[in-house]
C-alpha cells in the first residue's frame, strides 16, 4: 500500500514520529479474496505499447465461474472492474508524472 515508502514510514515509527501507517485500512478475508484474484487476473492482462490494457470482461468471468468468489458473480464482476479501474488509474497518473518535462534548474 505504501510503496516503496514503506521502509522510511517503519524507521520513522520505530523513532517515535507520526506516520500515515496509523491509518492502514484493516484487511478482512473478503478483501483479501479479491486482491488476490485480481493480482491473479491481472497477470494475464494484455498491454497495448501505450500501457496495460482493462481485463477482459469473458476472461474474469470465466475466472469466476473456477474460482468460487465469496459473493455472486455480479457482484465480483463488479468489485473486480473497480479494482482494475484503480489500477489503470494509477499507471496513467505514473506514466504522466515520468513523462513531464523536467524544469531546467539554472544557476
Amino acid at each position: 500500500m505504501y510503496g516503496d515508502k514503506i521502509e522510511v514510514f517503519l524507521q520513522a515509527k520505530k523513532n517515535g514520529l507520526k506516520t500515515p501507517l496509523g491509518t492502514r485500512p484493516k484487511s478482512c478475508m473478503v478483501s483479501n479474496w479479491y486482491i488476490k484474484h485480481f493480482y491473479i487476473l491481472s497477470k494475464g492482462r494484455s498491454n497495448s505499447g501505450f500501457g496495460p490494457n482493462p481485463l477482459n470482461i469473458a476472461d474474469v468471468i470465466r475466472y469466476l465461474k473456477f474460482s468460487t468468489p465469496i459473493l455472486e458473480d455480479a457482484t465480483s464482476l463488479s468489485i473486480l472492474q473497480e479494482l482494475d479501474s484503480v489500477y489503470l488509474e494509477h499507471i496513467s497518473e505514473e506514466n504522466r508524472s515520468e513523462n513531464k518535462p523536467k524544469s531546467i534548474q539554472r544557476k
